[in-house]
């Protein structure tokens, strides 16, 4: 749900921006919107990442947390 709200964010910098600034100034703001949406996608799949690999480091050394 943080990637859809992330991607209708971008959309709506563009549409609110368009009528009151220059279309380069809402594209460099949307462009923006989906590099942090990029950003975030990259930090769940680390932390996720992260998670499996702990995961399996306690199965396989049968360490209980």
């Amino acid at each position: 749900s943080t990637l859809l709200a992330s991607s209708a964010a971008s959309d709506v910098y563009k549409e609110v921006l368009e009528p009151i600034a220059d279309k380069r100034i809402a594209g460099a703001m949307s462009g923006a919107a989906h590099g942090g949406e990029m950003l975030m996608r990259v930090i769940t799949t680390t932390v996720f990442m992260v998670f499996i690999t702990v995961a399996m480091m306690c199965a396989t050394t049968s360490f209980v947390v």
